[in-house]
């Protein structure tokens, strides 16, 4: 806090002169000040010495670990929400859409009114609001559960229809030629679709979190800042990012320990994880991340208004009693508060104009949007990307995604902080170093689209409307149909069917617990034998489970080059973050984070889930028939277009990006970055453009 802060304090109700006089205070009882640790009355002195830059460094890098935990857990367990549910991946865009609709909503309000209150606070609120939006995310599994034809299908091997005894389930999965005998089609057994539900649900926890996280998001890094040595602030950024960055890593592994439990824990299935008939238990880590949230939310509220210094705790006092004395006079002549203490729309707008018309301020936060665009498109369906072209199972997809370059990532934080206080290179070095790095992870794209593993081809093909047909002359008789996956291996590894009815599959046996398909119509071997010397065609067998897709050591090339990609990345962090406040007044930082966050919501945040969802959905090539009728959500991706079209829609706004920063460069030459002893020129603010300069 500096030495003017006090003076600009505002009061709430019930700390005016009028109020203290009414309660009759007890002799000797010292009012409580807004520079004391503990929540409204509840004060004690011994914990004001813990209200320092320390402590809440601590405390709000425990809060971005969880909240970056919350989030990234919820992109590790959507695969199998959409596959428990039943939905598309552009449904999946909509439902993470609820998160930035409510930060366009909120994000300008509470910056402008949190940063003018007690801000740890208002990011103690929000973490409480997160914990909320856990608990509501978890809430479909208990109102709907997991569907009883999944979970018995995972329990059995097969398919799963209620009607019919556990041995007639078994047949059910099988080619059935012209026979009468065949169970009840799920369409007879037809239930309501309960897709619309759990979607609403999980668009309303989204919301209600998103709401908490503007207020740390905006708030409580301008709360950090204000209160540390502008030479400080590089080291103390790298510092908070570094500790956050180990937020997501936790939040994959919990992901990857949730989804390697059963979606009823107490059942014991007899399908391995790697099976897509699995379904894991989405909905646990959310128990836990709401505990660990109420904790922090605890803790952060504890602070007071401004954090104390030594050497601003004596006339922060003077300035208190200063402030409650001319407040005092105010109210006794004229019976309000001052006009100036009274928060208002019309210094919020003005506010926002003087935004707008910061022309280095507008081009970063296009940049921002176009990197965050590919950013968060790809890493929120990189799971999925993982598990349709490496044959990785959901728990180890979503393992992989968070320990990948965890620790690369917390160096570049950590390396960057450090060079940047030592050293104190110019803004303009700065924003030239982020254009290297735009131009660093382009490059690491294309060669992420170049890894690719040889496909083993699922049986069927094309028709003329690029719709691929499973139905075959060698089981068109079976009546099979889409409503579940139930894949086969042909024996000789070289292809998949969707099930051992399009295999054209008439027996089944079990052999060390691996089912095994006989009399497969579709799987043929030939063999020598015949008389004069000829070949004999044979009907061969098939084993339950996709086939072993041949890919070598590509998926360790992929995830080195996507750990390179995030340590460039991460050395660039605390150098943009610092070159941003600097861009603008220090009264008009948390607005500034509070505008950043809504463009980010509306232009980035909100439309590349959604555009994403729908690119991935593109490539899907056998879509789940839901019993009532309609497509539920995809079974199998065409893994050669999903890596060509994904990589292409991340590549596209990163060139973008690329481009844009040529303009930072030039903009941000004027940009002073360490305080008095780097002193602006007449006139010039850091947001304006020096033409002298040229």
């Amino acid at each position: 806090m500096n030495g003017t802060a006090g003076k600009s304090r505002h009061r709430t109700p019930g700390e005016g002169p009028g109020y203290r006089i009414a309660s009759a205070k007890e002799p000797g009882q010292e009012e409580p000040q807004e520079n004391d640790c503990g929540f409204f009355c509840l004060r004690p002195r011994w914990a004001n010495p813990l209200a320092n830059r320390l402590s809440y460094l601590l405390v709000y890098c425990s809060c971005g670990l969880v909240q970056g935990m919350w989030y990234t857990y919820f992109v590790s367990i959507l695969t199998t929400v959409e596959k428990t549910f039943k939905f598309p991946s552009s449904i999946t865009g909509i439902i993470l859409a609820g998160n930035d609709l409510a930060q366009i909503f909120f994000a300008v309000l509470i910056s402008y009114y949190g940063g003018k209150s007690n801000r740890p606070r208002w990011v103690g609120g929000g973490m409480l609001m997160n914990a909320l939006g856990c608990l509501l995310s978890a809430l479909p599994n208990f109102i709907w559960g997991a569907n009883p034809a999944d979970v018995a299908a995972a329990m059995s091997g097969t398919s799963y229809n209620a009607s019919i005894s556990a041995a007639d389930s078994t047949s059910a999965s099988l080619c059935h030629l012209s026979d009468s005998s065949l169970p009840t089609s799920a369409a007879d057994t037809c239930d309501s679709d309960i897709t619309l539900g759990p979607v609403i649900l999980l668009f309303v926890s989204q919301f209600v979190s998103g709401i908490g996280a503007t207020a740390y998001y905006t708030l409580g890094l301008t709360y950090l800042d204000d209160s540390v040595d502008k030479k400080q602030s590089p080291i103390m950024f790298a510092i908070s990012a570094g500790l956050r960055v180990m937020g997501p890593m936790l939040g994959f592994m919990l992901g990857s320990f949730a989804l390697g439990q059963f979606v009823v824990p107490s059942l014991e299935p007899t399908i391995a994880q790697k099976d897509p008939r699995w379904i894991g238990a989405w909905w646990l880590g959310f128990f836990v991340l709401a505990g660990l949230l109420l904790i922090v939310s605890l803790l952060m509220c504890l602070f007071p208004k401004n954090l104390r210094t030594a050497s601003t705790v004596n006339q922060d006092k003077e300035e208190v009693m200063m402030d409650k004395m001319m407040g005092s006079m105010d109210e006794m002549h004229t019976g309000s508060r001052p006009a100036e203490k009274i928060m208002n729309l019309g210094g919020l707008k003005e506010s926002l104009i003087r935004l707008c018309k910061n022309p280095l301020l507008m081009v970063m936060l296009i940049n921002v949007v176009f990197a965050i665009i590919g950013f968060i498109g790809y890493f929120t369906f990189m799971p999925k990307y993982q598990m349709a072209a490496f044959g990785q199972s959901a728990s180890k997809a979503s393992l992989f995604s968070g320990v990948s370059g965890v620790l690369v990532t917390l160096v570049g934080y950590i390396f960057s902080g450090i060079f940047i206080k030592c050293l104190q290179p110019r803004a303009v070095f700065v924003t030239g170093y982020s254009a290297i790095v735009s131009g660093i992870q382009t490059a690491c794209m294309f060669f992420l689209m170049a890894i690719r593993c040889d496909e083993v081809p699922m049986h069927g093909a094309l028709d003329g409307n690029q719709q691929f047909l499973l139905t075959a002359d060698c089981n068109a008789g079976c009546g099979c149909t889409t409503t579940m996956l139930n894949p086969v291996c042909a024996q000789d590894g070289l292809a998949s069917f969707f099930s051992p009815c399009y295999a054209g599959c008439q027996t089944s046996s079990t052999f060390n617990g691996t089912t095994i398909y006989g009399n497969c119509s579709c799987i043929t071997e030939l063999q020598g034998g015949a008389p004069g010397g000829g070949i004999i065609e044979r009907v061969a067998t098939a084993t339950s489970g996709l086939c072993e897709l041949p890919c070598g050591n590509k998926f360790i090339y992929y995830m080195v080059i996507l750990a390179v990609m995030k340590f460039v990345g991460s050395t660039n962090r605390t150098g943009g973050m610092l070159v941003f406040f600097r861009s603008v007044d220090d009264k008009d930082k948390s607005l500034a984070i509070g505008l950043a966050t809504s463009l980010m919501s509306i232009f980035a945040f909100i439309p590349a889930p959604i555009v994403f969802g729908a690119v991935v959905d593109q490539t899907c090539l056998i879509w789940e028939e839901k019993p009532c009728g309609g497509a539920g959500n995809c079974l199998y991706y065409d893994t050669d277009k999903l890596r060509v079209y994904l990589h292409t829609a991340v590549i596209i706004p990163f060139m973008i990006s690329f481009l844009l920063d040529g303009a930072i460069i030039y903009l941000s030459r004027n940009i002073k970055l360490y305080g008095e002893d780097d002193p602006k020129k007449p006139g010039t603010t850091n947001g304006d453009i020096d033409l002298g300069g040229l």
